[in-house]
């Protein structure tokens, strides 16, 4: 038991450090004006953050499939595996589709506002009306 625990710590500490690679992947990090370009401090700002793109992109990543793929197949057998399957597609499909119908339904309703609607009331056409 006490194996499987530091196992549960070990796996915890790696996807910690994976996230906040992939978080870091995401942020953009400056956002100068041409003026300080050539400084010594933006330098080091762009070359820490092509450093944690790098990593992020070559280690995060990899360790989050390595990670789900070893959980996965943790304790599967021959028995179990096709009820495991269609349990994580259940888990992974439902959630997928409830997001992008709301996702779909949320640009819906914001382009009818911003391309209908918006013009209407203000007189403001995004596209000009033809002749």
């Amino acid at each position: 038991m006490h194996s499987e625990k530091e196992f549960s710590k070990k796996i915890t500490f790696v996807s910690f450090v994976s996230a906040l690679f992939v978080v870091l992947i995401h942020a953009y990090w400056v956002s100068l004006s041409y003026s300080v370009q050539d400084t010594l401090s933006y330098k080091i700002v762009i070359g820490a953050e092509n450093f944690v793109n790098f990593l992020g992109n070559s280690y995060a990543l990899t360790m989050f499939f390595a990670i789900s793929s070893m959980l996965f197949f943790r304790n599967v057998d021959d028995n179990n595996l096709k009820r495991k399957l269609l349990s994580r597609a259940k888990s992974l499909i439902i959630p997928y589709l409830i997001w992008n119908a709301l996702y779909t339904l949320f640009f819906f309703i914001t382009g009818i506002y911003y391309l209908i609607i918006l013009p209407f009331i203000t007189n403001i056409h995004i596209f000009p009306p033809s002749k």
